[in-house]
């Protein structure tokens, strides 16, 4: 004869060890999700240089959204009547073949020469006049870019050329630069 047993004694220990690990997930989960929904500093442009009209597009090697607009302007190829060049914030080869076949000027900086130049963060776009007066400095999109997000630069490079003015968008990316990685993130759960 088989006798019925009661399964392990439940008591409060379990439920709290259970409570305390799914609020850890879960702000563990916020915590990362939140540092793309903080958008980037503005970075402080000096003059540039005079010429035609200029596009900066700031990506970074290791950020998804950069990826996302860097496969998205390779597939727009470079717009005739600009200068476009593309900054990469790393080493790593982010679509560098691509985006200089689509007609892209490519360079890469350290996260500390990109500092210096006034990036703590990307992606990032800048438009110069041929005065080289900034006029656009923001993001791409009024969202996160994201694989087949619509990204707005093209519509923005076309507005600032006719002399319409551009309010920027918030740039949503990554942190580049140590103090701002420090600030958005001090728990180094992310960078």
């Amino acid at each position: 004869m088989t006798t019925w047993a009661p399964g392990p004694k439940r008591d409060g220990r379990t439920l709290a060890i259970f409570v305390g690990w799914l609020c850890a997930v879960l702000i563990l989960g916020a915590a990362l999700t939140a540092l793309h929904s903080v958008a980037l500093p503005a970075p402080s442009l000096g003059p540039g240089r005079t010429g035609p009209w200029r596009a900066l597009h700031v990506m970074a090697d290791d950020c998804e959204c950069s990826s996302s607009v860097a496969g998205q302007l390779a597939m727009r190829r470079a717009l005739t009547g600009w200068q476009e060049d593309v900054v990469i914030i790393g080493k790593a080869p982010v679509a560098d073949e691509a985006l200089k076949s689509a007609g892209f000027a490519v360079r890469h900086l350290t996260a500390e020469q990109a500092e210096r130049e006034g990036f703590q963060g990307a992606p990032w776009l800048v438009l110069r006049d041929p005065a080289g007066r900034v006029a656009y400095s923001g993001g791409y999109a009024a969202v996160r870019p994201t694989p087949g997000r619509k990204l707005e630069d093209g519509a923005i490079m076309a507005a600032v050329r006719s002399g319409r003015s551009v309010a920027p968008l918030p740039a949503f990316g990554c942190a580049t630069s140590e103090s701002l990685r420090q600030q958005l993130d001090p728990l180094h759960l992310k960078y």
